[in-house]
């Protein structure tokens, strides 16, 4: 499962990205893409089976920490292949 979060700055996406080093299976911080306007975005791979209380579990997990760093959740979903590796 991947859950993907937003931040209005570089400083803001490392400091979630480094404070979750511990609890997610990989995580990588994705520059803005300025043709679209976006901001930063860290996306956090964990395995799991996918449950409701899982899911709700990482999330609120996962936003309370971002919220430390002024982001938010932006959803999650499975953009990964079966073996946990990044989907093309």
């Amino acid at each position: 499962m991947d859950f993907e979060h937003c931040f209005r700055d570089q400083a803001s996406a490392v400091g979630f990205y480094e404070a979750i080093q511990e609890t997610v299976l990989e995580a990588r911080i994705i520059q803005p893409d300025t043709k679209e306007g976006s901001g930063w975005e860290v996306q956090c791979r964990q395995r799991k089976i996918p449950t409701h209380s899982a899911i709700t579990d990482t999330e609120q997990r996962l936003a309370a920490v971002a919220r430390r760093f002024g982001g938010h959740p932006d959803g999650w979903g499975t953009l990964s292949k079966p073996d946990g590796s990044p989907a093309e």
